[in-house]
């Protein structure tokens, strides 16, 4: 991941943030969550978002109204990094549809993939996407009837020095 260009630049998300005021581009008033950061990009067209540590319990969803997205998470690669928690009731990442999206930098953990056509890729499911990146990312205790961390269906895309373990499929 490289380093967060300028503030500005940038969509900011704070798990914690008191104060989070639309378009959500300083770390100030960033959106404390990063359901509410892919609003603002939709709406404003801005395609960085920078994903400061915390937990977040929600599903992201990226289709191609997103497309050249670049999801980057706070100290990448050491999975002290920002976590998408599924708690053992949810999918973590879906995407579907989309184009040249990047994620880098987070834990993926405890997600859930059930149900008929819904248990295949619990910690991310991507279909009918191309150009699909994730980078430093650890993935663990992901459940799926197919791909417990991850399932790829007509799509591309690759995995740079990420981790999975404890995963079930």
């Amino acid at each position: 991941c490289p380093p967060a260009p300028k503030e500005t630049d940038n969509i900011w998300v704070d798990a914690r943030s008191p104060t989070p005021v639309f378009p959500f581009a300083t770390r100030a008033t960033a959106a404390n969550s990063i359901d509410f950061a892919l609003f603002a990009a939709r709406a404003t067209g801005k395609r960085t978002l920078f994903v400061l540590r915390g937990t977040y319990p929600e599903t992201v969803t990226i289709d191609n109204t997103l497309n050249g997205l670049k999801l980057f998470g706070e100290s990448f690669g050491n999975c002290n990094q920002p976590t998408l928690a599924g708690q053992g009731i949810r999918r973590l990442i879906r995407i579907d549809g989309a184009r040249n999206i990047h994620i880098c930098g987070f834990n993926i953990v405890d997600g859930l993939g059930s149900g008929r056509n819904q248990g295949r890729g619990a910690g991310a499911r991507i279909q009918d996407s191309t150009g699909i990146t994730f980078e430093f990312c650890c993935f663990e205790g992901n459940q799926g009837s197919f791909g417990g961390a991850v399932y790829a269906e007509n799509s591309s895309g690759s995995f740079r020095n990420c981790l999975f373990r404890n995963y079930n499929t």
